[in-house]
């Protein structure tokens, strides 16, 4: 009798007046249409700025990336911004670097960055 794997916890929170995304966990194919959903229902609101706030994510990968830079060029082609907010050399900027996805998507570190 083993006991089952502990599931990391996912959660994907969103702010419509601020234009918040905040999430926390695994990203990847198993929920990015979470992230998705939430994504979508902020732009409703069209803010100026959209960040998407990836500190408490542990792990991305390329389904994750492609929800953020969709968003990105969505908000391009009606002149609004999305900002990406990242631990400081953590495990997610890192990827996101490698990725080449900072040279399209701006990424700060200070989430009051993102509002500037």
């Amino acid at each position: 009798m083993g006991s089952e794997p502990e599931m990391e916890s996912f959660e994907v929170t969103s702010d419509r007046a601020r234009g918040v995304v905040a999430v926390r966990g695994d990203l990847d194919l198993a929920h990015c249409d979470d992230l998705r959903v939430a994504i979508l229902a902020v732009e409703e609101s069209r803010p100026p700025i959209l960040v998407v706030d990836l500190r408490e994510v542990v792990h991305i990968d390329s389904t994750g990336l492609r929800v953020i830079l969709d968003a990105s060029t969505r908000a391009d082609a009606e002149g609004r911004r999305v900002v990406v907010v990242v631990e400081p050399g953590g495990p997610v900027g890192k990827v996101l670097e490698l990725t080449l996805v900072t040279d399209r998507i701006e990424v700060v570190g200070d989430p009051a960055a993102a509002q500037g």
